[in-house]
Formats: C-alpha cells, structure tokens, sequence
C-alpha cells in the first residue's frame, strides 16, 4: 500500500505539470441506459471508457444533479440503499441490506469529490460457497465481521477529480472501471471487489486515451498479499459511426515472503504502451493486449466486439494444435435503445467465449484478478455464452427480461482444464501442452432467465421498488432452482448479478 500511496503523490506532481469540470457516472447497466438516451446524440463521444465522465449541463441536470435530495450548490447529499430479500429452492433465503449516502462536493469548476459510503450484509442460509475460508464476499470484497450466517461488509466508492482543461482529467479513486459497449468485457469489468486506483484520462477531439494504476490485494498462502496492474487504453473514433480501441495490461506481484516490490518504476510512464518494456527487462509479469470497437448503425444502434490476448503463438493457432498457451477471449454483440417520448427500450444481444487458462498465470498475485474475483468475465475462462436482455421504462414503472445460456468446461479436483482463473496453470497442474480445446472438463450448461418489475418511487429514476422472479438451470436442465426477489433499491448498487458456478 506504500507503493500506491507514491504513485498517488507521482500523479500529483504531473498534474502540476501540466496544468472545466465533468460529471460521472457509477459502473451501472440501468444509469448507462437513461443516460445513453438522454445524451446520445454526440458520435464523438466515447462510450466505451466507463465511469463516463461527459461536460454537459444535459447530463448534470437530467441524470446527476436532479437525483440528489439535498443540495447547496457545492455539496448535495442523497440516501443510497439496496435492501432486498431473495428466496430459493437450493439455497434458502438470503438477504442483502446496504445503507448509506452519497456525497458529491463540488467547489470549483475544476474540482469534485463523489463519494459512496455506505455498508452493509448478506445472510445465507444455506452454505457460504467458502465465504469463511477465503474472507471475500463476491463483488464486495472483504467483509469485516460474521454473526450468525451474516456478513458485515464496507460498501464505500468514490472519486477525487480534478479536470485543468478541456483535455486532461485526473482521478484518484476506489470503484471498479469497465471498457467496452456490451453488458461484459472481456478487457476491463466491474465483476470484481472495488480496488484503489489513480487514472489520467486524455480526450482531444475524436482521441480518448487513459492510463491507470491500481492497487490490487489477493488471496495466497499466507493470507492476503499486494499486487498491482497498470491498464492503457486508446480509443479513436475514425469516423461518426466506427470506433476502434486499443488495449493493453500489465499485472505484477509487489511482495512475498521475501521480497517487496512495490511499484515498478518501468510502469510509471504516461504514455508509452508497455509490451516491449514487459519484455526488456525479463519480467515474469502478466502482460496483455486486446481491442475493442463499435459500429454505429444508427443514432442509437451499434455492433460491438472486443479482443483479449493473454498470449497467442501464430505458427501453433495455424497449424490447430490446440497449443495450451493460444489463450485469447472474444465478445461479439448488438445493442440498441430508443426513446418515445416518455417510454424508454432498450435491446442487446451479446456472445463471449474465453479459451481454456485465459486470464490465469502462475499464482493468484500474476492472474488477471482481485480479491477472488475476475477483472473480466464472471465465469473465469474456458466457456461460451450468449446474453439477451429487453428493457422498458416509462415516468412510472420499469421491466426488464433477461436470458444466459453458457457452456462451462469446469476443472476436477485434481487437473487444472483451464476454467478458474485462479489456479496456477503451471505444467504440474495443468493436463497437458497440446489438444487443449474449449470446453475441455466436465462440461456444464448454465441457463440463468429472470423477469424483473420495478416500480419507480421518485420523479428522477433514482429510487424503487422490484420483484425478480427467476430460473437458475444446469446440466440438462433437470437441476432448476427457482427464485424469488422483492427489494428497495437506489442507482447506485448494481444488484444485476446473475450467472454462477456451480
């Protein structure tokens, strides 16, 4: 934590260096559409770099500002919550309540602090799926206290921004960050725990480029160790309708027993992209490259993909040896909304697929994670699966239907076949160098479908009340569990979970 408490203070200083106000928006599906539907009417906007930060009094007063209860002009305060019961056939009844508020303080036109504080608990009363042995909660992070089959655990995100020009925004922060058009990624997602970061985002005209440090902590032998990432991502929009991103990652272990690391002053450069210093120095990092891009097929319509590369070796991808080490992921997608007048819908379609030990390296303080949880796709590697989501939304009441069909080839318990993440995929562990094919393991079929109704308490969309009623399905089908949620929610918890592991 040394470390990232320096490169805070490095950032700091570039800003010094080089020196208008943006608003953003929490990692949230449902804020993206009214937003998306509010605002999307600038092609030069780049949508696949989230939390949005967008310069617009539109969207300060029609989604931001209008929603906080209380307001002085430099600070305005909301209640936040998400409180809700769920009941299932396999897992008995749970609950979730999380209490707090969100600060947003806003003193200058160049500086803000937005902050989320609040906490919370989870009561299962069936199994915890090893929530005692590991200290995480899924999403959460690490909970603090356990009583009684509850969980206690912090829920604080937040940012502080300072924006010098038109061009550069600075951002110090503890929240997740996704990239991509799709409800996943498989570059950058918001599946994991929140962790520290600090971001300097860049935009010029049709150029939108950011580079991001985070403090990463792990589960290994000896409990929790530090690790850390450095993210880039360059995104162009070559024309109004087709944007093209260019991606790139690199995850590093900052100690172990014997040695502290910290930050690696190689990965404090600003600008350039750092493959081949990952390679100069010999280092046994976690360095990858992806893209992303999107086709604008209409105002608010757009094709989508993403590519991830762990490693790929062309000679053993053409000659289909099934060579363990070809490890990429790939997302596929179509989205569209539209507004009629105060009736709101919205459709996508989405298909991602990650080949066998993508994501995953050496040990838990390489693999591309944090906290037990993936940075990328819930389901870790070696699956496919294809998402279908309808909304609609009107002043008073909202739905939503969602369907998951994934098919997972799980590991045994004594071979790694390349789906979680979080086991070494060293030759010991591994089965073998060659023939390694999608899929490979016990194969799995995962079906999850689930309708959900709301109803809006407040004229700004920020407060309702839900039901879920869903089916949780696999193998073939003939394992269902059926479940029940009803819920108070506010925005800014993004409580669409779905799709687990048996």
């Amino acid at each position: 934590m040394k470390g990232f408490v320096f490169l805070i203070l490095y950032v700091l200083i570039l800003i010094q260096a080089l020196s208008g106000q943006g608003s953003t928006i929490p990692v949230n599906s449902v804020l993206y559409l009214y937003a998306e539907n509010a605002l999307f009417v600038d092609s030069d906007f780049h949508t696949s770099v989230k939390p949005w930060v967008y310069s617009d009094e539109r969207f300060d007063t029609s989604v931001v500002q209008n929603s906080f209860i209380t307001s002085t002009g430099k600070i305005s305060i909301r209640p936040e919550t998400e409180t809700g019961f769920r009941y299932s056939g396999d897992f008995g009844k749970q609950m979730l309540f999380v209490e707090g508020a969100s600060i947003r303080y806003k003193p200058s036109g160049k500086f803000s602090i937005k902050a989320s504080i609040m906490a919370g608990g989870q009561y299962f009363e069936k199994g915890t799926n090893g929530f005692d042995t590991l200290k995480v909660l899924p999403y959460c992070g690490k909970w603090f206290s356990q009583s009684e089959k509850i969980y206690f655990f912090p829920a604080i995100t937040g940012s502080i921004n300072y924006k010098p020009g038109n061009h550069f925004l600075f951002q110090a922060g503890y929240d997740r960050n996704f990239v991509g058009n799709g409800y996943r990624s498989v570059l950058l997602s918001e599946n994991s725990a929140p962790y520290p970061f600090v971001k300097i985002n860049f935009q010029s005209w049709r150029v939108n480029y950011f580079i991001m440090w985070a403090y990463l902590n792990d589960i290994s032998d000896n409990g929790f160790t530090d690790k850390y990432g450095v993210f880039h991502y360059l995104d162009i929009n070559l024309t109004r309708r087709l944007s093209i991103g260019f991606y790139e990652s690199v995850i590093w272990w900052g100690s172990d027993a014997n040695t502290v690391r910290g930050i690696d002053p190689a990965y404090l450069n600003p600008v350039i992209f750092f493959r081949p210093i990952e390679y100069s120095i010999h280092s046994p990092d976690n360095a990858n490259i992806g893209g992303n891009a999107s086709l604008r097929l209409g105002k608010r319509s757009y094709l989508y993909g993403q590519l991830y590369l762990d490693d790929l070796m062309v000679k053993e991808l053409l000659k289909n040896s099934g060579w363990w080490g070809n490890k990429y992921a790939m997302q596929f997608g179509f989205r569209t909304s539209k507004a009629y007048g105060e009736h709101q819908v919205s459709l996508l379609t989405e298909i991602n697929m990650a080949r066998p030990y993508t994501y995953s390296h050496t040990s838990t303080t390489l693999n591309y994670g944090t906290l037990y949880g993936s940075l990328a796709h819930p389901l870790g590697a070696n699956f496919a699966e294809g998402v279908g989501i309808f909304r609609y939304s009107n002043h008073s009441w909202y739905m939503m239907t969602k369907i998951v069909l994934a098919k997972v080839g799980l590991d045994t318990s004594i071979v790694n076949l390349g789906q979680d993440i979080y086991k070494s995929y060293n030759l010991r562990n591994r089965k073998n160098d060659y023939n390694v094919k999608l899929w490979q393991g016990q194969k799995e079929i995962l079906k999850w479908s689930e309708l959900r109704f709301g109803k809006w308490l407040d004229k700004n969309k920020h407060f309702s009340l839900y039901s879920v009623m869903g089916i949780y399905s696999k193998g073939s089908f003939s394992s269902k569990d059926v479940f029940f949620n009803i819920g108070l929610s506010t925005a800014i918890f993004n409580n669409e979970r779905d799709i687990v592991l048996p």
